[in-house]
Formats: structure tokens, C-alpha cells, sequence
């Protein structure tokens, strides 16, 4: 008995080849496709909206980072003050919060943040 492979390799269908009856179907997995399907969708939207699957303000934030690289610390504290209140659970909005207000010695402000 011999065997006849037909068909692309995701979706190949095997036949005796003395009958030309098909012996089994062999087709992608659900759960492989599921998953291959759901890594396209997280990949799509990590590249195309980092904003909104990490919930940062990342326009906030680098305008603040620009602001401490010119040495503007007040306005870097401002802007990452309208940061925090728009995502106030966001890690590198409040961790840079807290570092200006150290370096502007607002020790009480900061240790709030905290």
C-alpha cells in the first residue's frame, strides 16, 4: 500500500494511492490556531498602540524626559504631574514624579507619592 501526500503543508491530505480514497486530513490544531491568532492580535496592537495596552501617557512622558534633559525640572514636574493624573497608576509616570520632587527636595510631596 502506498501512500500519496496532496495538499500544501498546513492543510495535507493523505491518500491510498492504490483506491485514491483519502486515509486522514491532517489541518492545523485549534488550540495552534487559536493561539496563532491571538499573538497576531497582541503584536498588532503592541506596535500600532503601545498607549493604550500599557496605559501610559508615553507623549507625557517623553516630553517630561525631554524637560529634565534641558534641566527644566519645574515643568518636567508639572508634566509628569498631569501624567499621574491622567493614569495614576502608571510605574514610570510616579517613579519620575517622585525623583524630581527628591531632586527639588519636596520630601513631603514625595514621600506621598510613595
Amino acid at each position: 500500500m502506498r501512500i500519496t501526500i496532496m495538499g500544501s503543508s498546513n492543510n495535507s491530505i493523505f491518500y491510498c494511492q492504490a483506491t485514491r480514497r483519502p486515509l486522514f486530513h491532517k489541518a492545523c490544531s485549534w488550540p495552534r490556531c487559536i493561539f496563532r491568532g491571538a499573538f497576531i492580535l497582541v503584536l498588532f496592537f503592541l506596535l500600532f498602540f503601545p498607549g493604550a495596552v500599557f496605559g501610559e501617557p508615553l507623549n507625557l512622558i517623553s516630553q517630561g524626559d525631554r524637560a529634565i534633559e534641558n534641566g527644566n525640572l519645574l515643568r518636567a514636574e508639572k508634566i509628569f504631574t498631569e501624567a499621574v493624573k491622567q493614569n495614576p497608576e502608571g510605574y514610570r509616570a510616579l517613579k519620575s514624579l517622585t525623583e524630581i520632587k527628591v531632586s527639588l527636595k519636596k520630601y513631603k510631596e514625595a514621600n506621598a507619592l510613595i
